[in-house]
């Protein structure tokens, strides 16, 4: 009897998992690329689409790997702010205060290290 009670919670919270996973679809393109001096720099464009059914008031955009801005001022990261802890950015307030539709789009920027991409995940999506 424990047994079936825990597989169907453990079904439960994978469908769960994987609904919360869909709610924003993201994509890279490179716009940019070029040598300064030895080193390499790339420019990529990042957008992020709601697909989810709801209007998204906010999201936290992680940056999981290779993100090696070129100036940790954060001249090198635009559309997006950074919140309190390292390397987590979310949707400017002017884009909370109204959200994102179904199907709509935000847009951000950055310039890294290298020429690859950076490796983004998306979490605390926040629904009106």
């Amino acid at each position: 009897m424990f047994f079936k009670q825990f597989c169907a919670l453990f079904v439960a919270l994978a469908l769960i998992s994987c609904t919360l996973a869909a709610e924003m679809s993201m994509t890279q393109s490179l716009s940019a690329a070029w040598k300064d001096g030895d080193k390499d720099f790339s420019m990529w464009e990042v957008t992020a689409t709601n697909v989810c059914g709801k209007t998204i008031r906010d999201a936290v955009f992680v940056a999981e790997s290779n993100f090696n801005l070129r100036n940790v001022t954060g001249n090198d990261i635009w559309g997006v702010e950074p919140t309190s802890k390292v390397n987590r950015f979310h949707f400017p307030a002017y884009i909370s205060e109204r959200g994102i539709a179904h199907n709509a789009s935000i847009k951000f920027g950055y310039v890294n290290k290298g020429t690859a991409s950076a490796t983004f995940s998306i979490c605390e999506v926040q629904t009106m």
